[in-house]
């Protein structure tokens, strides 16, 4: 049973441990979602972070020169085993353009057999499928859970979601379909994002006015407090935006960077720095231009060895945000 006093909370998971997809295999059939990391047997009984960092370590990375991987490693395992709770929604991507959702119905346990350790899911927590365990189209929800449904990790936090989640279930409980919907409705989006990001490059803009689109942006989100950055005061992080689910702040830090053309990777190391010196975990990188070939190899990289939490936005996908969050907020 889920807990009355807790605040429903959503997470994004992969189902791929060892990068092979276990949805079909195990997780629809047998009601649960599954994780990684099963040669590091016993973390289901380690409640200290840096204790579960130690064994994921020697268990899986015994050649690794740093703590990377295993950082990494026992972020998604921490979630996992120790932050997800029964009731909360878990959003699955999956290939084709669609994902599944679930609400969590039992604690994490352990299947020790040879089966789950060759399929490397020895960790599983009891589900329930929802939209009778019908995929969802990925164009049937806004453009915040689309992005974080791109997150590098295993498992990330997306508690403010769940509004989206709650309603793309009734939307997908209507009869939409992984090929439906209206396309009316989807001819305009798509209108409307290409339109923004033209004013976006062109129109009555500059670097000010696009950290301000960004605070909008955040606000329609549903950030509790958004905040630009004084210039004086910019380490990096050129707005701040708190979000709150339930009784935990969520501290996003965001760095905006106004340009046409290509973005380049460099001006990562400086983000990350500013992260670093203010405190925050999580960072968007948003951009009103393209990114660099290497960019995303280089967001990674730094997520990993930093601890960080990096996403990074195109403009494109700002765009579709804007048109999804700050246009609807402004109309209201």
């Amino acid at each position: 049973m889920s807990d009355p006093t807790r605040t429903q909370q959503a997470w994004v998971h992969r189902t791929s441990p060892s990068g092979f997809d276990q949805l079909q295999n195990i997780c629809l059939p047998d009601n649960v979602i599954v994780t990684g990391w099963s040669s590091a047997e016993g973390l289901e009984k380690i409640d200290e972070w840096y204790a579960m960092r130690e064994v994921i370590k020697e268990e899986c990375y015994p050649e690794d020169d740093s703590y990377r991987r295993a950082g990494s490693g026992t972020a998604s395992m921490w979630k996992f085993l120790w932050d997800m709770a029964p009731g909360d929604y878990v959003v699955v991507p999956h290939w084709g353009g669609v994902f599944y959702v679930a609400e969590i119905t039992g604690p994490p346990f352990v299947v020790n057999t040879k089966a789950a350790r060759d399929a490397d899911s020895i960790y599983r927590r009891k589900v329930k499928w929802l939209n009778d365990k019908q995929p969802i189209a990925r164009t049937l929800v806004k453009s915040g859970l689309r992005s974080r449904m791109k997150i590098r990790q295993t498992t990330a936090q997306a508690g403010e979601f769940v509004s989206d989640i709650a309603a793309v279930l009734a939307t997908a409980a209507r009869g939409s379909t992984p090929t439906q919907g209206d396309p009316f409705l989807g001819e305009l989006r798509q209108n409307l994002i290409k339109a923004t990001l033209k004013e976006i490059h062109s129109g009555y803009m500059d670097e000010r006015k696009f950290e301000t689109l960004i605070k909008d942006v955040m606000i329609g989100m549903g950030a509790k407090g958004c905040e630009i950055i004084a210039r004086q005061n910019d380490n990096g992080v050129d707005v701040r935006a708190e979000f709150w689910i339930g009784p935990t702040e969520v501290v996003i830090g965001v760095q905006a960077k106004w340009h046409k053309g290509k973005t380049d990777s460099h001006w990562l190391d400086h983000f990350v720095s500013g992260l670093k010196s203010d405190g925050i975990d999580i960072g968007w990188f948003i951009t009103s231009a393209d990114l660099s070939d290497d960019f995303e190899k280089r967001a990674a990289d730094l997520s990993e060895k930093s601890g960080k939490d990096i996403r990074v936005i195109n403009g494109s996908e700002f765009a579709a945000m804007v048109v999804d969050y700050a246009l609807i907020s402004a109309a209201q």
